[in-house]
């Protein structure tokens, strides 16, 4: 308001020390934009009717148009950036480019709220693109980006080096990060990618149906300079953090993890869904391997992740803490969660249901920790049913020294099974403790490993024989209260009730 172009007010802004406001009506149109902001402190806010009426704009967004071979919004120096109620969209850039709505390469914070990225290309990060001369923070509220490509990797948004996203709800509002591909050959990061020693805190938002050849939803990629770092979480109860319908076409649907070297890939994840993603290898997550045999870790719900100060429990009836409705490749022995080698996966209180693939659960079992990545599955509180699998529920095979698949507290029940084990380990350790392990016709367990490193107590299970010799095993059906419609509790009559001792801690419920 008060200049012809947009950029005459930024520069006129940047004329004028502290912070300044850049405030453009939609009453015009403005179309080619390469925006540029160095060494500044300035909001640029649109949805304004005219430049008389200069109040709360509320939801409403000016459009921003853009053109061929810039970014929208090219932001560097040391600056601060606020960008809200707009629509970025339409620049075109070739694959050596990055950021194609809004590309920060300076240092310090960019906000972008009530905005909607949408459309944008370039060779990086198609929707945004942080790639940093100095710490920055990239704050994404109740916004949406979608529809961006990426000639190479991170369709929606690709960030590194010392950055930290943080993407939140706002008055019930979600982010949606929403239909971004990555279309290189090796191009991960459909929806984000995180390349270390970035952090990504991604709470109440939505990150659904994107692509990518791995990580369809998230990619976090360590490298030399730093770990890469993902925090799933809910902030809003009534917006849990999910992931729905990314595809990958080799490995991740929805999460793909690398480490390199000492420098982790780590996924934390509370409150959360992760549902209907598909890939070659790990339709909901992939824990990968580098090339030296360094394993990723990804811990849901799970005392390895401090959890954020600002986390919420989901709202009673919200669909929350599953993982439902993936699909990996049969062709390959992988799972809706494959862990490989040097991987760790600890889970807790967390429901799998109707996935399809192989396996639920992968373990490559066959080389010892590297990075200090663990190279263990631990599953505590959790509930394994109604799947529909070639081979079973839970398989980890290697043998190699200090691995090890703990089961614990969890039902494992009415899947669909062609194999003829529900659970199948050769590894250094195993422990099956307070769980229903209910498969008529199926081996209950078939364990590798050495027959003393074998723990098993208190198991209902139609198959007591690979049990044999322990604690509380015994032979008898339980009693759901509706599994044909998905109600695991046991009926007050189950032989399940009151049958292990009391457990610390609370349940899948949230209970004690």
């Amino acid at each position: 308001c008060g200049y012809a172009f947009i950029q005459d007010a930024i520069d006129a802004a940047a004329a004028n020390p502290g912070e300044d406001y850049v405030f453009i009506a939609s009453n015009r149109g403005y179309a080619d934009q390469h925006l540029v902001v160095t060494d500044q402190d300035v909001d640029i806010v649109g949805g304004f009717p005219d430049c008389t009426q200069l109040g709360d704009p509320g939801l409403a967004q000016t459009t921003i148009g853009g053109t061929s071979g810039h970014s929208v919004f090219e932001i560097d120096g040391n600056s601060h950036v606020y960008l809200s109620n707009l629509v970025i969209t339409g620049a075109v850039m070739d694959d050596s480019h990055h950021g194609g709505g809004i590309y920060f390469g300076g240092a310090g914070g960019l906000t972008v709220r009530y905005s909607w990225v949408f459309l944008n290309q370039a060779g990086y990060g198609g929707g945004i693109d942080v790639n940093p001369s100095g710490p920055t923070t990239l704050d994404l509220i109740a916004s949406t980006v979608s529809g961006n490509t990426a000639l190479d990797t991170g369709g929606g948004i690709e960030i590194e080096g010392p950055t930290t996203l943080n993407a939140f709800a706002s008055d019930g509002y979600a982010n949606y990060i929403a239909q971004n591909a990555a279309q290189g050959d090796l191009g991960d990061g459909g929806g984000i990618k995180v390349i270390g020693p970035a952090v990504a805190n991604i709470a109440s938002t939505v990150v659904d149906l994107n692509s990518a050849a791995s990580g369809g939803g998230i990619s976090a990629v360590a490298t030399s300079q730093g770990s890469a770092y993902v925090n799933l979480y809910t902030t809003d109860p009534g917006i849990p953090v999910t992931l729905y319908g990314n595809t990958a076409r080799q490995d991740g649907g929805g999460v793909f993890l690398v480490s390199n070297g000492a420098n982790l890939a780590k996924l934390c994840a509370f409150d959360f869904a992760i549902d209907a993603n598909s890939a070659t290898y790990g339709g909901a997550i992939m824990v990968a391997t580098d090339g030296n045999g360094d394993g990723s870790i990804a811990f849901l719900n799970s005392d390895g992740c401090d959890r954020p100060a600002d986390a919420v429990a989901c709202a009673p009836g919200t669909a929350c803490n599953e993982i439902n409705d993936n699909i990996s490749s049969t062709d390959v022995m992988s799972g809706a969660i494959h862990v490989g080698s040097a991987g760790t996966l600890s889970a807790s209180r967390f429901a799998m249901r109707r996935n399809q693939g192989d396996y639920l659960i992968r373990f490559d079992a066959d080389a010892p920790p590297g990075n200090g990545g663990g190279d263990y599955v631990h599953l505590h509180d959790c509930l394994l049913v109604d799947n529909d699998l070639v081979g079973g529920p839970l398989y980890a095979s290697g043998l190699a020294a200090q691995t090890q698949v703990i089961l614990d507290t969890c039902t494992v029940a009415n899947n669909q099974i062609a194999g003829a084990f529900v659970l199948e380990a050769i590894t250094n350790f195993m422990e099956v403790t307070n769980s229903i392990i209910y498969q008529p016709g199926r081996t209950a367990l078939s364990f590798g490993g050495p027959a003393q490193d074998l723990t098993a107590r208190y198991i209902l299970t139609n198959d007591t024989i690979p049990f044999d010799g322990h604690v509380g095993i015994v032979d008898g059906a339980p009693q759901f209260v509706d599994a044909a419609n998905g109600d695991y509790h046991q009926a007050p009559s189950s032989p399940g009730v009151d049958f292990a001792p009391a457990n610390d801690g609370i349940d899948i419920d949230g209970n004690p």
